[in-house]
This record gives C-alpha cells, sequence and structure tokens, in this order.
C-alpha cells in the first residue's frame, strides 16, 4: 500500500473537490482517489502497448460514407476493384 499526498494550491479547484465530495457523499480524500483512478481508467496503463491495433483508441475522429456495404467491399471502395 501506497501513501499519497496531494497539495491543491488552486483554491478553486480545491473548492469544487469539497463541493463535488459532498454531492456525492464522500470525504475530499475518498474523492479525489476516484478522480485519480478514473483519470488512470481513461489514459490507460503506462505499461499498455502503442500498437493501435493492439490496444485501439476509440476516441479516433471516423466518418459516416453513406456506403452500407463498405466493410464489405472495402477493397472495391478503396481500390476501384470488382465486387
Amino acid at each position: 500500500m501506497y501513501q499519497l499526498t496531494l497539495q491543491i494550491t488552486d483554491t478553486k479547484l480545491e473548492e469544487f473537490l469539497r463541493q463535488v465530495a459532498k454531492k456525492e457523499g464522500k470525504n475530499v480524500p475518498e474523492m479525489a482517489l476516484f478522480a485519480i483512478q478514473e483519470f488512470l481508467q481513461k489514459y490507460g496503463s503506462v505499461n499498455e502497448s502503442t500498437d493501435p491495433w493492439e490496444n485501439p483508441n476509440i476516441d479516433l475522429p471516423s466518418i459516416d460514407t453513406g456506403i452500407t456495404d463498405f466493410a464489405r467491399y472495402h477493397d472495391h471502395y478503396l481500390y476501384n476493384t470488382e465486387k
């Protein structure tokens, strides 16, 4: 088990943390731990592979082509091969 001490020098951030903790029925340390866990879950482990095929980033931009069979005939649409 590790102990972590946070010094929050931004008074607006500290007050916001206190308000959210109160709203959620938690104390400030519990809320800070929750926020850190959420942050780490979003950004993943530092040991995760950087290969996008092993760890796809679903936040990448995408577009709707309107082509309903694009996945099946992608070679046709990308390289003009026969369907």
